[in-house]
Parts: C-alpha cells; sequence; structure tokens
C-alpha cells in the first residue's frame, strides 16, 4: 500500500508535542501508526479484519476488530531488545477475546474495565478478560427495553473521563426496534448522559466519536462533517467548525485535535447521503481549537476510505505495533523474569 501525503508541518508538530498517533480503517483492515522521524513522517500498518474503536492505558493498547477485542502491551525490555529500529512504545499483542458479531465500536479503559460500545446488542459492554461471557452488561440506554439483538438505536460511542468514569453515549436514535434507526437518521441522533441515565442533546445527524476534554464534550455530527462543543455546566452547544468529509475519530493533545476524515461508500446505511457525492480526501487532520483552523492534515492513499478511530499516544515520538504474523516476523515473549524474540 502506497504512504500517505501530508503537509510539511505535521512531522514538526508531532513531534513538538512529543506524540505519536494509531489509526484505524475499519474498511481497508489496517492498523496505522504515525509518528516523526528526522523531519519526515514514519508510517507503519498492520492488518486487522475490520478494525474499529482504540484504547490505551499507559502501556496497554486494545483495539475492537470483527472478530472482538485484541490486547496489546508495550515492555520496556522488549522494546530495547528489538534488533530493526528504536520504539519508544512497541505494543507487542497478548491476548485476544473473541466475540464474532457483537460490531464493537468505541473502545475504552475504565473503572469497570475495558468497555466496548456493543452496538449489535444496544449496550455498553465489559470485555470479560476471563473468557467466561462474550460480554457483560454494564449499562443500556433509558429507551431499550430489553436486551437483545438487532441494533435498534445504532449505539456507537462512548465518552470517558481522566478518572475512569464514563460520562456520555451517543446513537443514531431513541427506537426500540431493530434496526428502526435507519428511518429517520438525518434528525434523530442523541447524546446520552450515562450517570444521569438521560438525554441531553437531541436532534442531531449522525453522531460520533464524543469524548471528553477539559471538562467540556466535543462530538461530531458525522454526516453535516461539524464538529460541536458541550459544556455541561452552561448547558451549552457551540458548532466549532464544519469540515470537508465523513468526520469519525477524534483525539486531543494541548490545543490541538485530531480528526479522522472519511470518504464514505455507497451503502445501505450511507448511500442516501449527499455527502457521498462528494471528492473527499480521507486521513487525518489537524485542527487547531483556540484559532479554531486546520492548521495540517495527512491524507491516505487509494484504498483507505474510511477512518474509524483516532488515537494520541502522549509521551511517545516514535510508537509501532508489531504483528507477528507478518512475514519475517519475529516472536516477542514476555515472562515474569525474562524477555526474548524468537526468530531474530
Amino acid at each position: 500500500m502506497a504512504l500517505a501525503r501530508y503537509t510539511d508541518n505535521v512531522p514538526a508538530l508531532l513531534d513538538q508535542l512529543g506524540i505519536s498517533l494509531i489509526v484505524t480503517s475499519n474498511t481497508a483492515g489496517r492498523v496505522f501508526t504515525l509518528a516523526a522521524q528526522d523531519g519526515q513522517l514514519s508510517q507503519g500498518a498492520i492488518r486487522v479484519k475490520k478494525p474499529m474503536g482504540i484504547a490505551l492505558n499507559g502501556d496497554f493498547l486494545a483495539i475492537s476488530h470483527h472478530e472482538g477485542v485484541s490486547l496489546y502491551k508495550h515492555d520496556q525490555r522488549l522494546a530495547e531488545l528489538y534488533p530493526k529500529a528504536r520504539f519508544d512504545k512497541l505494543f507487542h499483542p497478548t491476548v485476544d477475546f473473541f466475540s464474532y458479531g457483537l460490531n464493537h465500536h468505541d473502545l475504552a479503559f475504565t473503572r469497570q474495565g475495558l468497555v466496548s460500545v456493543n452496538t449489535s446488542y444496544s449496550c455498553l459492554a465489559r470485555v470479560d478478560t476471563y473468557g467466561e461471557f462474550s460480554y457483560s452488561s454494564v449499562w443500556q440506554p433509558p429507551f431499550v427495553s430489553k436486551e437483545a439483538s438487532g441494533d435498534c438505536c445504532h449505539l456507537n460511542g462512548m465518552a470517558v473521563d481522566d478518572e475512569g468514569n464514563i460520562r456520555y453515549a451517543t446513537a443514531f436514535s431513541t427506537t426500540d426496534v431493530d434496526a428502526s434507526w435507519r428511518d429517520q437518521v438525518m434528525e434523530t441522533g442523541v447524546v446520552m448522559d450515562v450517570r444521569s441515565n438521560r438525554v441531553v442533546l437531541d436532534g442531531l445527524t449522525m453522531p460520533h466519536s464524543p469524548r471528553w476534554y477539559q471538562q467540556k464534550l466535543y462530538f461530531f455530527s458525522s454526516a453535516t462533517e461539524e464538529l460541536f462543543e458541550f459544556d455541561p455546566e452552561k448547558h451549552s452547544l457551540q458548532r466549532l467548525q464544519r469540515f470537508d468529509g465523513f468526520v469519525r475519530g477524534l483525539d486531543f493533545c494541548g490545543r490541538y485535535a485530531f480528526i479522522g476524515v472519511s470518504r464514505l461508500r455507497k451503502s445501505r446505511s450511507f448511500g442516501f447521503l449527499p455527502i457521498t457525492e462528494k471528492v473527499i480526501r480521507p486521513g487525518v487532520l489537524v485542527f487547531d481549537l483556540q484559532a479554531r483552523s486546520i492548521v495540517g492534515e495527512i491524507v491516505f492513499p487509494n484504498g483507505v476510505d474510511e477512518i474509524f478511530d483516532v488515537k494520541v499516544v502522549a509521551n511517545a515520538r516514535r510508537v509501532a505495533i508489531h504483528d507477528p504474523k507478518a512475514p519475517g516476523a519475529m516472536q516477542g515473549v514476555i515472562s515474569n523474569s525474562i524477555v526474548s524474540w524468537l526468530g531474530e
């Protein structure tokens, strides 16, 4: 696959902030790592079937995908022994949790464990690390009458605060019948306060990627290409910017927001949207929250049409995800006493 193009200032900005990016493309089946190196954008990718949500907690990384959730771990000892390159974070796969058909969307490490948005069953669900259950429900919207398969409201997004508390969730509608969210999807989206169990914003258009940052909630109205800021103390809603593309995937560092932009396929879910007729450059935008302007852009090559999630890896200028299934890849071994690479 060809490399992404980018504006000249992106490597310098990532280096200045001391960060790297992890980006998932569900349609391309890739998880990308992007970092600054010698004034250029260093780019890596691994193959994952329909990767979606990204969760990060220190040295632990989790990615939801078609077959369930995969857990990765950075071990500094293993990274230092890696002979091919030097990385601040080298995430090595450790555990796969299989839960076929749950259609995991957003994913986060929380006080209640590793929690995904289980879109198929319209609930927030803890990933069962003991392997006893496919999932354990921790919250369901008040308008959903029963826990059953069917994706009645298209619950898709989850916002978690710095203390690991789940604060908000987004859905396309408040309907309670299988797939009924599709009927009036341009005007039925909602933001729900998980703690109070009530809808706080409604009438939205395909809301995605709610994120809690600096005591405010940010989220997208994806089909109208907009980023919103919600202040719960003042109960005020403000549109910050309209972009050019279906926006989904959001994270922050300092004054900057990193925003995923997709070019939509003409599917049953999105084919009727006017946005499918537009010429869109899929990738990641760097948006200055203070200046309210786009200050950088990463454009992915042909074959990468949709971005699902974007995650900032703080205090790590060089990041990689190790794929032991790749041809010629070494196998990492981590025990309580030693670490080593097999196949070196």
